[in-house]
């Protein structure tokens, strides 16, 4: 049930991709069609699959999913970091696109377009029963966010890849929190394979976005 719900929002979001795609300012003037943008996915998605499998496989030390067969048989064995599944494709975009002057750009409107699933995402992490109410609050502020990036994006008021590097540290932060509040009892000094990585990607992250930034007011 949980995964017929994440293949729905995943429509919904390639909806919005489609949505952001086909009429952008920035992708019209760099000859970039909407064929590009769909092909690009289409990689993305194996990529962003691949990455995202091995993460959760690696976080729960489950070496069974070495198994070829096991391992892309995501209905009997789930299981898919959204950080990895976030980060492979976001790499594999660049990858794409790094020659094409609209690469920022195009990073920003996937990562608004996919943000509905790390939004719906909110509600199947693992929380104390006392905390019951938290994933709705998230969610509320998740929309919020969502509202403020898609205005941000049509505006231009950040610079191109600023988007989609803010996603990353959303991301990375959340992510650590999830999985420190996912161990009995909470220990932060046992890290998890996916809080080291967060570690890793959240001042990555802001230090790209920094020197972004100054690059848009210099």
């Amino acid at each position: 049930m949980i995964i017929l719900v994440y293949i729905l929002v995943i429509f919904v979001c390639v909806f919005i991709l489609y949505i952001l795609s086909k009429s952008d300012f920035v992708l019209l003037r760099q000859n970039i069609s909407l064929s590009e943008i769909f092909d690009a996915l289409f990689i993305t998605f194996i990529s962003a699959y691949l990455v995202g499998r091995t993460f959760d496989m690696i976080n729960r030390l489950e070496s069974n999913l070495l198994s070829i067969l096991l391992f892309f048989h995501i209905f009997k064995y789930p299981g898919i970091s959204l950080l990895g599944l976030f980060l492979g494709g976001g790499v594999s975009l660049y990858l794409i696109f790094m020659k094409k002057k609209g690469a920022g750009r195009i990073s920003d409107i996937f990562a608004i377009s996919f943000f509905p699933l790390f939004a719906v995402n909110l509600f199947f992490e693992k929380y104390s029963p006392a905390l019951f109410f938290l994933p709705y609050i998230l969610f509320f502020f998740s929309i919020v966010f969502f509202i403020f990036l898609t205005s941000s994006h049509n505006k231009y008021t950040l610079r191109d890849g600023s988007i989609s590097l803010i996603f990353v540290l959303l991301l990375a932060f959340t992510t650590f929190i999830f999985e420190y509040f996912s161990k009995s009892p909470p220990m932060i000094l046992s890290l998890s394979f996916l809080q080291i990585v967060s570690l890793v990607a959240t001042p990555s992250a802001l230090f790209a976005l920094v020197v972004n930034q100054r690059k848009k007011n210099s």
